[in-house]
């Protein structure tokens, strides 16, 4: 493995009169030929015309010595230097001592080694793949520190200083709200003004969630990758072709009440003039239940089943069945549907009934969840997918996740705009398209017979009967209120009766 180090194979044997550009360049040729060859060199004596470097076996017997000078005629550390002697030989018990984890590689000479790549390939390393990395181009040990610290610093020569970012996160606030008129930037700072948390909300995604969302908004945080960790949370709304849509981000320290209180303070007087009443999710975060309560009272706040079914299997085991019974309680449209489930769950474990009424079927049974919302979600996926969009951004410094984000967001509502205005012009978006085309493929399995004033009764077998209503788009099985998309029911009557999708 040691002879296999592809990175170095154009590095070229010194010689006497060599020349090089500067001191510091004969200095890193050395550092690499050292690395190379296995073995270690120090520095007895060097100043700005000279740099002298030995074995670092000198003291037993090694005789390795190699010399360089500045060129008499242009002295100074940026002109070019010259081999002046070498001595490129070592003992034999000096060669036999072969150095796989070379003090020479350090943190600065991996992340000049790996830079290029990141800059230019976008490849993005962790500490154990830097570790690695080393190991396969040149034969080198590194620990995980040094990996971690090269990451680091190979970050901040292309994304900018981490400190430095802290203390400009005011101005990029300044800059934020004079670029985008009606968006919200702030910073918080403690006593120490070290910053606390930083607020970035657009005024084009303020007004696009109260002229064309629904009125549901998932609530979530993720953790920062940087140097100083941190976490950023996130509100996030569906458009109406369900896809995702940034409202705001909150940079701060840690995830607590405190914090989202401080990020949903900072938004209230925005979102509550949404014209219909808010629907929250969350994943049960410490602290957020109350924090939503406080802030807007008259609000819905829903709990992402799948991460309180994980919790249901810590406190009352899981397997097949349970995950069957729970998810169908949660997933039913109605409610009888969802006291069926309910009661077999009982019939299994009377704990684990007692467990999930004990949290509110109001908060994750889809069968009791008011219908003014047309979202029937009932994990916290969105929210989710948000974390993903801006995976690459989390190892950034402050000022360089605000800037990256907002070329995101902007770049988002450009297509999304672009798009719309391709769409259907009686306003059903491509996605109700497709359900309506998937569920006109069903009909065949129903029969339906007219009634007055619009009402219909639809049937698929004796046992199984609907009554629809066109007029206030209303079916038995409730689909279609909590969605606000015909159900298949509908569309059997709507297709069957070549009736517009829109009315």
């Amino acid at each position: 493995m040691a002879e296999q180090a592809p990175y170095f194979n154009e590095l070229k044997e010194p010689e006497l009169n060599m020349r090089w550009p500067s001191i510091a360049a004969c200095r890193e040729y050395i550092r690499d030929y050292a690395i190379m060859k296995k073995f270690t060199w120090k520095m007895p004596k060097n100043d700005g015309d000279r740099f002298i470097a030995v074995c670092v076996n000198e003291a037993k017997g090694c005789t390795w010595k190699f010399v360089a000078r500045v060129s008499q005629a242009k002295r100074g550390d940026r002109h070019t230097c010259m081999c002046k002697t070498l001595v490129n030989e070592h003992t034999s018990s000096c060669i036999g001592n072969r150095e796989f984890r070379n003090t020479l590689v350090d943190s600065n000479w991996v992340a000049a080694k790996l830079e290029e790549d990141v800059r230019e390939h976008k490849t993005v390393y962790k500490a154990r793949g830097i570790v690695k990395e080393i190991w396969k181009r040149y034969a080198q040990e590194i620990t995980y520190f040094i990996g971690w610290h090269a990451r680091q610093k190979i970050m901040e020569r292309i994304h900018g200083n981490y400190e430095e970012s802290y203390r400009i996160a005011s101005e990029c606030c300044v800059q934020v709200r004079k670029r985008n008129p009606g968006s919200i930037a702030a910073c918080r700072r403690g006593v120490d003004e070290r910053l606390k948390g930083m607020c970035i909300s657009f005024g084009s995604c303020l007004k696009g969630f109260r002229e064309g969302c629904r009125p549901v908004l998932g609530l979530d945080g993720c953790f920062l990758k940087g140097k100083y960790g941190g976490m950023c949370l996130s509100i996030t709304a569906l458009d109406g072709n369900n896809g995702l849509f940034p409202i705001a981000i909150y940079l701060c320290r840690n995830e607590c009440k405190e914090t989202w209180k401080d990020f949903l303070e900072a938004l209230e007087p925005e979102l509550t003039l949404h014209e219909q009443k808010l629907v929250f999710m969350s994943d049960q975060q410490k602290g957020l239940r109350e924090v939503v309560e406080e802030l807007f009272p008259n609000s819905t706040h829903r709990f992402c089943f799948r991460h309180m079914f994980q919790n249901f299997k810590k406190d009352n085991g899981g397997g097949a069945l349970f995950e069957m019974l729970c998810w169908g309680a949660a997933r039913a449209y109605k409610e009888s549907d969802a006291k069926d489930w309910m009661a077999k769950i009982a019939a299994e474990d009377q704990g684990a009934h007692d467990w999930l009424v004990k949290r509110n079927v109001n908060t994750w049974s889809r069968a009791y969840f008011e219908s003014y919302s047309t979202c029937e979600h009932i994990t916290n996926n969105f929210s989710e997918s948000f974390n993903s969009w801006i995976f690459e951004l989390r190892d950034k410094p402050v000022s360089t996740f605000v800037f990256e984000y907002t070329k995101m967001v902007m770049c988002l509502l450009y297509k999304r705009n672009s798009k719309a205005k391709t769409m259907d012009s009686n306003g059903v978006v491509p996605r109700v398209h497709k359900i309506v085309k998937k569920l006109e493929g069903k009909i065949g399995d129903y029969t339906w017979h007219g009634a007055a004033n619009g009402m219909f009764s639809v049937e698929k077998s004796k046992d199984d009967c609907w009554l629809v209503d066109l007029n206030t788009k209303t079916c038995e099985c409730n689909q279609w209120q909590l969605t606000g998309i015909p159900c298949v029911h509908a569309v059997c009557i709507i297709a069957t009766s070549r009736l517009p999708l829109v009315r």
